[in-house]
C-alpha cells in the first residue's frame, strides 16, 4: 500500500512483500492509523522493512500505530518502521504491545533493527510537534549496526516499554547491536518507566547515548532524562549498561548486574 492520503489499516496481515527502495509494505504520506496489524518478513532494500512514514506536518499526532505485530522485517535502516517525518505515536506493538520480534537493519552500517527515527529540523516546519512517541512496546531479537531495537536521531518520547524479554523458562530473547544493544541515541530522548534488560552490544549493552538525554519542568529545571528506567543484565565491552559521549541525566533509574 502506498498512501499519500489518509488510511485507516486494521485487523491486516502483510507477508512476504517486497521493494526495492522504501516501505516494504506500506507508505504512509497523510495521516494514517495502523491497528492490530501483522506484518511479517517483508523486506525493503533501503528504509522500513514494514512502514515508511513521511507524514504531511501537523500539530497533531499524524500517525498512530497501536497493537500491531512486526516479526523478522528487514530493510537497510529501520528493519520494521522507518519514521521520516511526522508527529508519530507507536503504542502497545510488538517490536511486541506493538510487539516487534527477530527485525533486522541490514546494511553495512544498518541502523534500527525495529525502528529509525530521522532528523527533520531541517526541513520541517514543525519540529517542535514532531515528537514520536513510543508507549507500551515491547523489542526483542531485534539486531543492526546501531541500535539493535531503536535509532534515534530526530526526537523521541519513550513511555514503559520493554527493550529484551523473558519468558516463563527464564529463557531470555535479546536485542544486539555493535553500538547500543537496544537503543542508540543521536538526537534528542526522554524515558519514563522503561525496562531495557538482557541486551548485549560492543559499546552500551542497553544504550549509546551521543545526543541529549535530558527532561526539564515547566520552570526549565532539570528533573532527569532517565526517568525511573531500569536497565538490567545488559553486557558489553565498554558501558555495559550505558556508553555516553554526549549528555546525559538519570533520575530515579535503576541498574542491576549489568556487566
Amino acid at each position: 500500500i502506498y498512501s499519500t492520503g489518509t488510511a485507516n489499516i486494521s485487523s491486516t496481515n502483510f507477508v512476504n512483500n517486497f521493494v526495492d527502495l522504501d516501505a516494504g509494505a506500506v507508505y504512509l504520506g497523510g495521516s494514517s492509523k495502523l491497528t492490530s496489524n501483522i506484518f511479517t518478513s517483508n523486506t525493503a532494500y533501503q528504509n522500513g522493512g514494514a512502514v515508511y512514514i513521511s507524514a504531511l506536518p501537523s500539530k497533531k499526532t499524524a500517525v498512530n500505530i497501536n497493537k500491531n505485530n512486526f516479526y523478522q522485517n528487514t530493510a537497510n535502516n529501520g528493519g520494521a518502521v522507518y519514521a521520516d517525518k511526522g508527529k508519530i505515536g507507536i503504542n502497545s506493538s510488538n517490536f511486541g504491545s506493538t510487539t516487534m520480534l527477530g527485525n533486522t537493519a541490514t546494511g553495512d552500517s544498518g541502523k534500527g533493527g525495529a525502528i529509525y527515527v530521522a532528523d527533520t529540523a531541517v526541513e520541517d516546519d514543525y519540529v517542535n510537534d514532531n515528537v514520536t512517541t513510543l508507549k507500551s512496546n515491547k523489542f526483542a531479537q531485534n539486531t543492526a549496526t546501531d541500535g539493535g531495537a531503536l535509532y534515534n536521531a530526530g526526537t523521541v518520547a519513550l513511555v514503559k516499554n520493554t527493550f529484551g524479554l523473558t519468558d516463563k523458562a527464564k529463557n531470555t530473547y535479546i536485542n544486539a547491536a555493535t553500538n547500543g544493544g537496544a537503543v542508540y541515541n543521536d538526537g534528542k530522548l526522554t524515558d519514563s518507566g522503561s525496562t531495557i534488560a538482557y541486551n548485549t552490544a560492543e559499546k552500551g549493552g542497553a544504550l549509546y547515548n551521543n545526543g541529549v538525554i535530558t527532561s526539564y519542568n515547566k520552570k526549565n529545571v532539570l528533573t532527569g532524562g532517565l526517568n525511573s528506567t531500569k536497565i538490567n543484565y545488559n553486557s558489553a565491552d565498554m558501558g555495559g549498561g550505558i556508553y555516553n559521549s554526549n549528555i546525559l541525566a538519570t533520575s530515579k533509574a535503576s541498574f542491576t548486574g549489568n556487566i
